[in-house]
């Protein structure tokens, strides 16, 4: 019984590992060996009196089998454990590769800045800068007036231009 346990233990992990043959085999393993440990067992059923059970070895296997059922139990949360940390790992990634593209946008930036002395060209390109090396889909500039009213002097799209988020800037909203 503890065999075919940690048989149906080996099944599950392989949903949880993607391991399909791996794990396949070790629970085809351990339902072969349920099969075998089962032989003395169908035999004392049936009334054979001339089958002998060898006690130390059905001791033992009983062990083994107790051992395996308690080490796949506690092998489901490690994969867990493993698939929780890959996640996060890949988050990290992500996370890290919009900050190098966010560093490279201003590296690019200050180098327009120091060869651009034109502010109509380097205000364009500044957005432009932005769409280019980052995961940015649309830059503006704008700059207050004399009445303290956004004006906007600039923009960049990456595909479909949007309007000028003047409501969501003075809300104070930063979707």
């Amino acid at each position: 019984v503890l065999q075919l346990a940690t048989a149906i233990l080996a099944v599950r992990l392989i949903w949880l590992t993607g391991r399909k043959w791996a794990w396949g085999l070790i629970a085809l393993s351990i339902f072969l060996m349920a099969v075998r440990r089962a032989a003395p067992i169908v035999h004392v059923l049936l009334g054979d009196t001339s089958y002998r059970i060898d006690l130390p070895f059905e001791w033992l296997g009983l062990a083994v089998s107790i051992c395996m059922f308690t080490g796949m139990a506690g092998i489901g949360p490690v994969f867990r454990a493993f698939q929780r940390n890959t996640e996060s790992v890949r988050a990290s990634q992500r996370k890290t590769e919009y900050l190098n593209a966010v560093l490279r946008a201003i590296g690019d930036i200050n180098q327009l800045i120091a060869r651009e002395k034109d502010q109509g060209r380097l205000l364009p390109g500044i957005c432009n800068c932005l769409i280019a090396a980052s995961h940015y889909r649309h830059a503006w500039i704008a700059l207050l007036d004399d009445k303290r009213q956004l004006v906007p002097v600039a923009t960049a799209s990456a595909g479909k231009p949007r309007p000028f988020p003047r409501a969501q800037l003075e809300s104070g909203d930063r979707r």
